[in-house]
C-alpha cells in the first residue's frame, strides 16, 4: 500500500519512542499479526498512524493485565460483549490468584527472614528468656525407642520450619502450620540458639536443665528444638559435618 501523503505517519522508531517500547516490540507484533503499521512501502519500510495509537495503549494494558498475544488478538477481534466479559473475568480471577500466590510468598519469606535475624542475634550466645506465641504443627515422624534408626527430615518434601519434640519417652518430628489441634502453648520460653553435632542435643537438653536449676526457674519437661534449614555456613556443606542449627526452647512454668 502505498502512503497516502495527506495523512501525517510515523516511522517505526517515531511510533516506538512515542510509545515507549523497543522497536523490536514493534516488529515482533507485526510478524504474529497483532498489531501491524497502518502502511508498509514497496521498500518495506514500516510506518504507523497516529490513529494506531489507541489501539496500541489497548493492547499494552491488556498485555499489563497478564494476557497473552493470542488472547489480546482474540479481544480485539470479538464483537461480543458478553464473551468480552467473560474474558475479562477470567483475566481477573487468573490474576486474583496470582495475588494470593504473591501473598503466600511474602508471608514465607516474612518468616524467614524474622528466624534468620534471630539466629543472627542470638546464635550461641548465652541462656535466654523469650516470649514465644502459640504454634500450630503436625507430627511427620515418631521415634521408636526400640529401633535405632537415622531419620532425614526432607526440607523440599516436608517443608520449613521443622521441629523436634522431646518429652520423657515421647520424641518426634514435627513441622509448624497454619492450623491443628496439636499446639506449642504460648508463653515465656527458656532458649537457647546454638550450632552444634544432632548428636550432641541431649546435652543441650542438660545443660539447660542445670542452668535452670541454678537460677531457681521452673519448666516443662517438653522441649523443643526448632530447626533452621536455611541458615548455614559454607564450611558445614564443604566438610559434610553433620552440623544443626537450632533454637531450643522449654516453657517457663
Amino acid at each position: 500500500m502505498s502512503l497516502n501523503h495527506n495523512q501525517e505517519y510515523l516511522t517505526t522508531g517515531q511510533f516506538a519512542s512515542l510509545c515507549k517500547v523497543n522497536k523490536k516490540t514493534l516488529f515482533y507484533y507485526d510478524e504474529i499479526g497483532l498489531f501491524c503499521p497502518a502502511v508498509t512501502d514497496s521498500n518495506g519500510y514500516r510506518y504507523y498512524s497516529v490513529f494506531q495509537l489507541d489501539k496500541f495503549a489497548l493492547i499494552t494494558s491488556l498485555k499489563t493485565l497478564g494476557m497473552e498475544p493470542k488472547e489480546i488478538r482474540n479481544y480485539l477481534e470479538c464483537d461480543h460483549a458478553e464473551q468480552l466479559n467473560t474474558m475479562l473475568l477470567r483475566q481477573q480471577n487468573l490474576i486474583e490468584e496470582k495475588i494470593r500466590g504473591l501473598q503466600n510468598t511474602r508471608e514465607f519469606l516474612r518468616k524467614i527472614v524474622e528466624r534468620n535475624q534471630e539466629f543472627m542475634k542470638y546464635l550461641n550466645g548465652d541462656f535466654l528468656i523469650l516470649h514465644r506465641p502459640a504454634q500450630c504443627y503436625e507430627v511427620i515422624y515418631r521415634f521408636d525407642p526400640m529401633k535405632k534408626r537415622p531419620v532425614i527430615a526432607n526440607y523440599l518434601t516436608d517443608g520449613p520450619f521443622l521441629g523436634h519434640c522431646i518429652s520423657g519417652e515421647d520424641s518426634f518430628l514435627y513441622k509448624l502450620c497454619r492450623s491443628s489441634e496439636r499446639r506449642i502453648p504460648e508463653g515465656e520460653y527458656l532458649c537457647r540458639f546454638f550450632s552444634s553435632h544432632t548428636s550432641k542435643t541431649g546435652e543441650q537438653i542438660d545443660a539447660m536443665k542445670a542452668w535452670a536449676r541454678q537460677k531457681n526457674i521452673s519448666i516443662d519437661g517438653t522441649f523443643y528444638l526448632e530447626i533452621n534449614d536455611v541458615f548455614f555456613d559454607r564450611g558445614t556443606i564443604e566438610t559434610g559435618e553433620d552440623i544443626c542449627y537450632a533454637c531450643l526452647k522449654v516453657r517457663i512454668l
